[in-house]
């Protein structure tokens, strides 16, 4: 992140939403936050948006262990938060805080 002069990074926290604890491939998916705190990169995680009957309706063809996993998933995650995380340098944990609350003060005035 130095190196490329970066204060942060926001990315997603996990490939889907949350998924069914019945899932058969709960715990299997990647967890995009793992590689950031083996760095010992600070982060925080916070909602955008949720999912939506839209979201839901929406179609295709699962080619995956863990699409398929997700698509079996959809049709109980209408209202389920889809979050994003803030990583920062090491010891900057407060920046990644005041991102997080900078954010979510702008999705509020949005209506998300």
């Amino acid at each position: 992140m130095q190196k490329d002069k970066l204060d942060a990074l926001i990315c997603p926290v996990m490939s889907s939403t949350s998924l069914l604890a019945k899932s058969s491939s709960f715990g299997r998916f990647p967890n995009y936050s793992l590689p950031y705190n083996l760095l010992n990169y600070p982060s925080v995680s916070m909602p955008v948006t949720n999912v939506t009957e839209e979201d839901v309706k929406a179609t295709y063809k699962p080619k995956t262990l863990i699409e398929y996993s997700v698509k079996n998933s959809i049709p109980g995650s209408v209202g389920l938060p889809v979050n994003i995380q803030i990583i920062v340098p090491t010891y900057k944990d407060e920046l990644a805080l005041r991102i997080m609350k900078e954010l979510d003060s702008e999705l509020k005035k949005g209506g998300n």
